[in-house]
């Protein structure tokens, strides 16, 4: 009996009424393109506002007892030199991530895999591949060596986004980042693209 009452359900004709929502996640265009397009979303911005996402708080990672003073130094340093800023509360908030560089200093990063970088729309600037880089070279007679310290660190974070990158650390509480910072998903094409 349940067989034939399933069966007699048109489920195509039920749901063909139901509608799709297109979106667009990138587009190339012309510079006439990006005037009109500017345009349309000014003209229609209640249309395209933009999503509020539900914050995520992220409780504190243990640090391992071996580096917890490297960690508290590197962190300290990052204050007084004004890459970080103490905050007292924070509705997003994620734990923090241990690297250990060649020269056996640290990198301190976010883990912002669980708690920002799902909620991002992904910048797709592309990174270039070694043989495009030799290409360019082509011909040139003068060459440069530059070792870039931090590299993502020359880069300034907008004061309206900062509360978004904000970490939650065991002996310090809560310090926000003012410039960028590894963990990000969007740090790397803004990076590569501020630099071509």
């Amino acid at each position: 009996m349940h067989e034939n009452f399933v069966e007699q359900i048109n489920f195509h004709e039920l749901f063909s009424a139901a509608t799709t929502v297109n979106t667009l996640s990138s587009i190339e265009s012309s510079p006439e393109q990006a005037v009109q397009l500017s345009q349309l979303l000014k003209n229609f911005d209640s249309i395209f506002q933009h999503v509020q996402h539900v914050p995520v708080f992220a409780r504190t990672r243990d640090v391992p007892l071996a580096l917890r003073e490297r960690y508290a130094a590197e962190i300290d340093r990052k204050l007084a030199s004004g890459f970080y800023e103490k905050v007292d509360f924070s509705e997003w908030a994620s734990s923090t991530h241990i690297v250990i560089k060649k020269n056996e200093g640290i990198r301190i990063t976010g883990n912002y895999k669980p708690t920002v970088n799902p909620k991002m729309v992904i910048d797709e600037h592309p990174i270039p591949r070694i043989e495009d880089i030799f290409n360019k070279m082509k011909g040139a007679a003068l060459f440069c060596h530059l070792y870039v310290t931090d590299a993502y660190a020359h880069l300034p974070i907008d004061e309206e986004f900062r509360h978004v990158l904000t970490l939650n650390t065991s002996k310090h509480g809560l310090i926000r980042p003012k410039r960028a910072v590894y963990g990000a998903a969007n740090i790397p094409a803004i990076g590569q693209r501020r630099m071509e």
